[in-house]
C-alpha cells in the first residue's frame, strides 16, 4: 500500500460504481466501473496505488423511521443537507 494519501470515495449507481480519487498533489479524478474491481483499477490508473477506499453504504437500517445519523448529518449540512440521501427504513426497502 502506498504512503502518499491517495483516497478513493465510492458510491453505487444504476450502471455500476462511480468514484472520486483524491491525491496529495491536488489531483482529483472521477472514475467509473461496471464492477467494483473495474472502478478500483480505473482509480489506480489515474492516481497510482491507493491508501484508502471509502464505500458509501448504510450499515444499519432502522425498523421505524429514518436513522438518527442521517438526520444529524442533514442538520449539520444546513442548506446543503438536501444533497444527502437519507436511507429509507428497512420495511420500505423490503417492499421494493
Amino acid at each position: 500500500m502506498g504512503q502518499d494519501g491517495r483516497v478513493l470515495g465510492v458510491d453505487g449507481c444504476r450502471a455500476g460504481w462511480v468514484g472520486v480519487v483524491l491525491a496529495p498533489d491536488g489531483l482529483v479524478g472521477g472514475v467509473f466501473g461496471a464492477r467494483i474491481a473495474e472502478l478500483v483499477d480505473a482509480a489506480v490508473a489515474v492516481a497510482g496505488e491507493l491508501d484508502v477506499v471509502g464505500v458509501d453504504m448504510p450499515l444499519h437500517l432502522s425498523d421505524d423511521g429514518h436513522r438518527g445519523c442521517d438526520l444529524a448529518a442533514k442538520r449539520h449540512l444546513g442548506a446543503k443537507g438536501a444533497s444527502l440521501f437519507v436511507t429509507p427504513p428497512a420495511p420500505a426497502l423490503a417492499a421494493v
